[in-house]
């Protein structure tokens, strides 16, 4: 099976939308911020939370990342591809075949398979690892390694900004081919920070943007910021494992066991945005009528936790509010929003997406429980939270 382009969280919504008219069926060490964290998997890799296999942890992961928003629309994806390798039965490709990498890797993000439908196991694929996803030996010339190299990730993206972090079989030789953007950092292409060079374009690059770059032992860090990368190597500043909010849902999502997640802003309700342009008075009038489906209280942030049971898929959705009673009180407004509400995009019930397990409330965490059907897509709930969907909005 061939992945011949990356999929997207529209690309996921759009196929499921389809499959649903169709009916188809290491040690501990001290961290930069003072912190005790698990290393990586290699004895060398730089004192960090981000690991893979059974020391993967979603809080782990935010204790790698910097907090780089100023007004707290940043998201989070993370994964471990060791983790989720295991649950689907799947194994690496040890050659160079970017065809067998491929069907590797789709085989965790929710592709279509040969046999048909997509696999049970997801993984919310961080956005560097995902450009070039099809060429991975284009992408290893281009940044002297791809998600070939790559046994657990973390990324957060706070438009213009992103920083990516990963683990996994990085040596002396990884960015040595590279010229330097600054002391101790290496660089994928030149020029200014965030700026665009079309005609130097690559598969990994694709508006042409220099991508800096650092590595400690099995630990390698990426950013289209020459400060953050600098800031990573001083091993100084805040980290969104010290975001109460953000550290809170992490928690919540590790109790749940799950091997990838993907956290951002909860968002107040708006018409326009479900939407979109071109939607007419007598749909927003019908949109407007939807609020008393809604959680009143705000939610700063939102994380959904991908985990595998029995062979069947397994999310995890959790809610950060400010009190403990805010969230006691949005717990059963959510539990009927899940089985008996409608998706805005889908325009069918979300219980045709997943059904509710259970509802339970730990301390400021709102946490619904959903098993997504067999003959669903694992990810459809990552594309309603991309589309901003009911779920993921309050009134």
């Amino acid at each position: 099976m061939g992945l011949h382009r990356s999929l997207t969280a529209a690309t996921v919504l759009a196929l499921a939308l389809t499959l649903v008219a169709c009916g188809d069926g290491g040690s501990s060490t001290e961290s930069a911020n003072g912190t005790t964290e698990e290393t990586g998997t290699a004895e060398e890799s730089r004192t960090t939370g981000l690991a893979a296999g059974e020391d993967y942890s979603v809080l782990g992961a935010l204790a790698e990342l910097p907090d780089i928003s100023s007004d707290g629309t940043l998201t989070v994806s993370t994964g471990d591809l060791v983790g989720a390798s295991e649950l689907a039965g799947l194994t690496r490709p040890d050659g160079a075949d970017d065809e067998e990498l491929v069907a590797w890797i789709g085989g965790l993000i929710g592709a279509p398979q040969e046999e048909g439908g997509t696999g049970r196991v997801f993984i919310p694929l961080a956005a560097l690892l995902d450009q070039g996803l099809s060429r991975p030996s284009e992408v290893a010339e281009d940044l002297g390694w791809s998600v070939r190299n790559v046994d657990a990730y973390a990324e957060v993206d706070a438009a213009p900004h992103r920083f990516t972090v990963v683990v996994g079989d990085f040596d002396e030789k990884t960015l040595a081919g590279l010229p330097e953007a600054a002391d101790g950092v290496s660089t994928a292409g030149e020029g200014e920070d965030l700026s665009s060079y079309l005609e130097t374009r690559t598969p990994s690059r694709p508006l042409g943007q220099p991508l800096r770059m650092a590595q400690e032992g099995s630990t390698l860090v990426a950013s289209l910021s020459t400060a953050s990368v600098q800031q990573w190597n001083a091993g100084g500043g805040p980290t969104l494992a010290d975001h109460e909010s953000y550290a809170a849902v992490a928690g919540t999502l590790d109790d749940a066991g799950v091997v990838g997640a993907h956290l951002g802003p909860g968002v107040p309700f708006s018409p326009a945005t479900l939407l979109g342009e071109g939607g007419t008075e007598e749909a927003e009038a019908q949109i407007t009528g939807l609020t008393d489906q809604l959680v009143d209280a705000p939610f700063d942030v939102v994380g959904l936790g991908f985990a595998v049971e029995d062979g069947e898929t397994v999310v995890t959705v959790a809610y950060h509010f400010a009190t403990e009673a805010a969230a006691d009180e949005a717990a059963p407004v959510l539990e009927k929003l899940y089985a008996e509400g409608r998706s805005v995009q889908g325009g069918v019930p979300i219980s045709d997406y997943a059904k509710v397990r259970e509802v339970a409330v730990d301390d400021t965490v709102a946490v619904v429980t959903l098993d997504v059907p067999a003959d669903r897509p694992p990810n459809l709930l990552l594309a309603m939270f991309t589309a901003r969907d009911l779920p993921f909005m309050y009134g």
